[in-house]
């Protein structure tokens, strides 16, 4: 599983591998919409904000995902506030 998540940021993403920190599970919820489990996962990039744009632009499964927004870390305690009901299910909370 842990694997798996590395797979999907760098695939969808475009970010190379070597630049993501170790992953840490945060947790598991459940999706309104299909009731299916989401894990959740932190990592950090050592990108920047425009390199991941620009990657991004070109991945292979970017396809998956309409948009890519960075927000800085300070944004992410009130981000999800502003968020789709469907999304604030699948977005556990910053402490």
């Amino acid at each position: 599983m842990f694997d798996s998540i590395v797979c999907e940021v760098v695939e969808e993403i475009g970010v190379p591998s070597s630049s993501l920190s170790e992953q840490v599970f945060i947790g598991i919820s459940r999706k309104e919409l299909n009731v299916r489990p989401a894990a959740f996962f932190f990592m950090k990039c050592n990108c920047s904000s425009k390199e991941i744009q620009e990657l991004y632009s070109s991945a292979q499964d970017s396809f998956e995902s309409t948009q890519l927004f960075t927000v800085p870390v300070i944004d992410q305690r009130t981000r999800h506030l502003k968020c789709p009901a469907a999304t604030k299910a699948d977005s556990p909370s910053i402490r």
